[in-house]
């Protein structure tokens, strides 16, 4: 015959198992919920960032100032200057920072790079070798070192990426050009 203290140890060994299970279970669930969360959260991001590249004000922004030409930033500044061209201030301004805003979830890992290059990696490596040498001048001359260094961090990030998985980008040099106005 079984004894009583048997069956008191293993109605406690039992509880312990089922306890032990019903945590882990619950931990798995909470973590999947989670990843859920995470991934819904990622999702809801990358489609705000698409709404703003995707709308008609940005890309008007991205042509236009693709199509401003200049001879060095001195020229930049007399043709396109925020002094006596303030349409072209808000502009350029509403294009860096949207992309620098990327840059700054990219580098605080709330987006990754492959989702950054499949939202408009080409594109932002565009503007960046056309506004390179303005920004480097610009944290130059107002003393800013750090001026849109979110933009410079996403291009490096996108040209790592791209060159790691083959798919670096080649422009053609001429659309890239500062080519002087006739």
């Amino acid at each position: 015959m079984i004894e009583l203290s048997v069956i008191r140890d293993l109605v406690t060994i039992f509880g312990v198992l089922a306890g032990f299970s019903y945590y882990v279970l619950t931990v798995r669930a909470n973590s999947r919920n989670q990843q859920l969360q995470l991934e819904t959260r990622q999702t809801q991001l990358y489609m705000q960032i698409y709404q703003q590249i995707a709308d008609e004000k940005f890309g008007k922004n991205y042509v236009e100032f693709m199509n401003m030409t200049w001879l060095n930033y001195d020229d930049f500044e007399k043709k396109y200057g925020s002094d006596e061209h303030p349409e072209n201030y808000s502009m350029r301004w509403n294009l860096w920072y949207l992309i620098d805003g990327v840059g700054y979830i990219l580098r605080r890992n709330m987006i990754d790079v492959e989702t950054v290059v499949n939202l408009g990696g080409g594109m932002f490596l565009m503007v960046w070798e056309k506004s390179k040498e303005l920004i480097i001048e610009q944290r130059r001359r107002y003393k800013i070192p750090f001026l849109l260094d979110n933009f410079e961090y996403l291009v490096n990030d996108i040209n790592r990426w791209s060159h790691e998985h083959g798919r670096a980008y080649d422009f053609p040099s001429t659309f890239l050009k500062y080519v002087p106005e006739k």
